[in-house]
């Protein structure tokens, strides 16, 4: 298993690296997350990321245990 492989890493269909995947604030920092259910990575404000804490998780350093080699 690679960490590097970018099929652990998948973005969900409908993030755009330019905006707030909950909210759609355009923002210069925002945090790549991870969505707890679905386990694809978005990208979220600082506001969506604290007021969604339970559906997301700051945790983008590893593959989740649902993916398979």
């Amino acid at each position: 298993m690679s960490y590097y492989d970018k099929e652990f890493y998948e973005f969900h269909d409908d993030d755009s690296a330019d905006s707030c995947f909950l909210c759609s604030q355009n923002s210069s920092q925002l945090f790549v997350v991870r969505h707890i259910t679905s386990e694809k990575m978005v990208h979220l404000c600082k506001d969506c990321m604290l007021n969604n804490l339970s559906e997301y998780l700051l945790d983008n350093t590893r593959p989740w245990t649902s993916k398979k080699d």
